[in-house]
């Protein structure tokens, strides 16, 4: 009988494996975005960096002036500044590649002081145009919820139906 290990056997391309899928596939969307849009403005401004591979390999101190430069400078297509919450995801994209690129970690590092003042200080800028603020939707009235919980997709007897039910009275 052959006797079982209590530790697997794992090539490097299994490890190689586990790592790329520790993350969400919404997370891997949010770095491929902030990638994406850090690539765009390296090509815009036509500077010594025309790629994010460039910023990748250059000294931590070009890196801290680009992405001072990219937070202050970012915008939307139509040129209005982002909400909070967006310039936020963008910058947790951008940490998370850049952890995995450079081993630097662009937000809590002190060598990033710089780059993050001007982040704060586009905080405040947002705050003072209204960018800032979160709108909340709606609430669901009285007469909306008695009419799902009165429809077959809220059932108790339906495995699936009872699911959704649970869910949506866990989140409401």
């Amino acid at each position: 009988m052959a006797e079982t290990s209590r530790f697997a056997s794992l090539e490097p391309e299994d490890l190689t494996k586990i790592l790329n899928d520790r993350d969400s596939k919404n997370t891997k969307n949010v770095i491929g975005v902030a990638k994406r849009m850090i690539g765009d403005y390296l090509l815009e401004k036509d500077g010594s960096f025309k790629t994010i591979r460039d910023l990748d390999q250059a000294c931590t101190e070009d890196v801290v002036k680009t992405l001072r430069q990219f937070y202050g400078e970012v915008r939307k297509t139509d040129g209005t500044l982002y909400a909070k919450k967006s310039l936020i995801t963008l910058r947790f994209g951008l940490q998370k590649h850049f952890i995995e690129t450079r081993k630097e970690d662009i937000i809590n590092s002190e060598h990033y002081n710089a780059a993050n003042d001007m982040f704060k200080a586009m905080m405040v800028a947002m705050k003072k145009e209204g960018k800032a603020t979160v709108n909340h939707k709606e609430p669901i009235c009285p007469e909306d919820l008695q009419k799902l919980y009165k429809h077959e997709h809220f059932s108790l007897t339906h495995l699936e139906a009872l699911q959704k039910r649970v869910f949506f009275e866990y989140l409401y």
